[in-house]
């Protein structure tokens, strides 16, 4: 490799990091908006990773209903991302956002909890839109380009420990015997 090739790369690199900072900054607004129970959860599984059994322990909650608990965090997550992307960048596109958007006063910084839910809400019940076409197709065009780092930290967790399951399952299972024919 030559000196260019290497700089593209380090730049390359280097936007990659740039980005999933940016995407984390926003799933931690996101997640100021949760519940305190939910906040606990996001911390537990979306920032330091533990796996599903760690967090029902902490909980205090079978493993079935921390995982439960998790995904319905990691959806609100999701949900709530596309609603703050929609509430930066999609004022424009549909008046009936514009409108929610004015009534809360947001200004960009001030994503609350109810500017959240009212705006997941709107993707379902704008009549003016079309149960908001409009805003969905947008959301979809606005976060695309944060999905490549959204996805693996909405998921990662849970595909690293569902891989650690797979690895031991299928490394203390017996090793098959061969049949020897006489």
């Amino acid at each position: 490799e030559d000196f260019d090739e290497l700089a593209a790369d380090e730049e390359a690199r280097s936007g990659r990091a740039t980005r999933a900072a940016h995407v984390r900054r926003l799933v931690e607004r996101v997640a100021a908006t949760l519940e305190e129970r939910e906040r606990l959860i996001y911390r537990l599984r979306f920032e330091q990773e533990l796996p599903g059994h760690q967090v029902a322990a902490r909980l205090g909650v079978s493993e079935k209903t921390g995982s439960n608990q998790a995904t319905r965090v990691q959806q609100l997550l999701a949900d709530g991302f596309g609603a703050l992307i929609l509430a930066q960048e999609g004022r424009a596109y549909c008046p009936v956002l514009a409108g929610i958007l004015e009534q809360a006063a947001f200004s960009g910084e001030d994503f609350t909890a109810a500017l959240r839910v009212r705006i997941v809400k709107h993707f379902d019940t704008c009549a003016a839109c079309d149960s908001c076409a409009t805003c969905a197709r947008k959301r979809r065009e606005l976060v695309g380009p944060y999905v490549p780092v959204l996805i693996p930290l909405l998921i990662g967790a849970q595909l690293r420990e569902q891989i650690a399951e797979h690895i031991l399952q299928y490394s203390s299972a017996p090793a098959p015997t061969s049949v020897q024919n006489p």
